[in-house]
């Protein structure tokens, strides 16, 4: 379990950083691409979280 949240947090970190050099540079250097990668990028981590947390809701009502 500790695995998964290192891995997330790894992720976070990645995002986080991606965004604040993305803020960083000029409008020119971060295209509307990198932008949809990051946004579907997140949905897809979050979609995936709450899989996770749905799946060990079905393992502690068993």
């Amino acid at each position: 379990m500790s695995k998964i949240i290192e891995f997330f947090k790894y992720i976070l970190h990645c995002l986080l950083s991606f965004f604040s050099s993305a803020i960083g540079s000029t409008p020119d250097d971060f295209t509307l691409k990198e932008f949809v990668t990051a946004v579907a990028t997140l949905i897809v981590i979050m979609i995936f979280f709450y899989l996770i947390k749905f799946i060990l809701k079905k393992k502690q009502s068993k």
